[in-house]
């Protein structure tokens, strides 16, 4: 009877620590869900961030993290920008795990392909342990109009009229024959100079300046963010593909941001500001974001002392090429 009394206490044990220890076993888990296959730049969409847990502490999710993000954000989530909170949840499962959760609204301008990676903490009053989802990717489409027409039916075959390029190509070449022998050796009054690209005359800075000047004077209000934030852009792209020959206009924020860190033409200092101020007009460009009249008048006067101090930074590098001293710094 003994035996059998500590059998059932072993058994009754033993039970008792896989049950206890269970929810202590169980992983951290990172989780980012999109209810869509692909994503659209500058389109808002929702992105649900969860975390399982063993439920002893609370989750820090990415609106909550130490970093830098782009104006008019909240977090980042890899590509995606995080734009607000809309709800956030928490609830137990069977195992006594707990998940919490967040929905956010979120946007990318990410090229091509999107990266999703989110990190979330777990946090006591001592200290905070971090974890990541598994990174995944994600389709980034191209922007359609609305107004785009959809596929069309194919045509019937159409009827072309008989060639005439053979009596194109037999002129042009009568021409250059008649030239080769008649025309080659007259002497021309001027000789035509070989056309090349002229710089205008108003220097870069004294552009972006009256420019800026006259964008102040510009009306500020939500309505009319869109063209004021696109003129803005446009004035700090084109200062800085004159002055550093990079072209600006012809990249995205991100390819811009990359190149100016590739080529050493501007200080980091000012590349972290030519970043803030073209990510607050794209918000503005393609996520139809409306700020207010002084949050425009902000980002100006940003875009103004930023481009002021590339200029100084840039001035004393063209001051001293013809210079001959040695040793000294820039």
């Amino acid at each position: 009877m003994s035996r059998t009394q500590a059998l059932l206490t072993t058994l009754t044990v033993s039970l008792l620590l896989l049950l206890t220890g269970a929810p202590q076993a169980q992983a951290q888990t990172v989780r980012v869900q999109i209810d869509t296959d692909t994503l659209g730049i500058g389109i808002r969409q929702q992105a649900t961030v969860t975390i399982r847990h063993d439920g002893t502490r609370y989750a820090v999710f990415p609106d909550a993290l130490p970093q830098e993000v782009p104006p008019g954000s909240v977090g980042l989530a890899g590509h995606l920008e995080l734009l607000s909170r809309i709800s956030a949840g928490s609830r137990m499962l069977a195992d006594a795990s707990q998940v919490d959760s967040v929905v956010y609204e979120m946007t990318t301008f990410a090229v091509d392909t999107a990266s999703v990676a989110a990190q979330v903490g777990l946090a006591t009053e001592q200290d905070t342990t971090w974890f990541a989802s598994v990174p995944g990717l994600i389709p980034v489409r191209s922007v359609v109009p609305e107004d785009a027409q959809d596929i069309q039916d194919l045509a019937p075959l159409v009827e072309f009229p008989r060639a005439i390029w053979p009596w194109i190509l037999g002129i042009l070449i009568a021409g250059i024959l008649f030239w080769y022998f008649f025309l080659r050796n007259v002497p021309e009054d001027e000789e035509d100079e070989d056309e090349v690209w002229v710089e205008p005359a108003e220097p870069p800075f004294d552009e972006a300046m009256r420019r800026l000047q006259a964008l102040g004077g510009m009306t500020a209000s939500p309505d009319a963010a869109k063209p004021y934030f696109v003129e803005l852009s446009d004035i700090v792209r084109t200062y800085i593909a004159r002055r550093t020959r990079v072209p600006a206009r012809e990249l995205t924020t991100h390819e811009l941001v990359t190149e100016l860190k590739r080529r050493p033409v501007l200080r980091a200092e000012r590349v972290g500001e030519v970043h803030r101020v073209l990510s607050e007009a794209d918000m503005v460009k393609f996520a139809d974001q409306r700020p207010a009249a002084d949050r425009a008048r902000h980002t100006l006067e940003q875009a103004r002392a930023s481009i002021e101090q590339a200029e100084r930074d840039l001035a004393p590098v063209a001051a001293e090429v013809p210079a001959t001293t040695v040793g000294g710094d820039q």
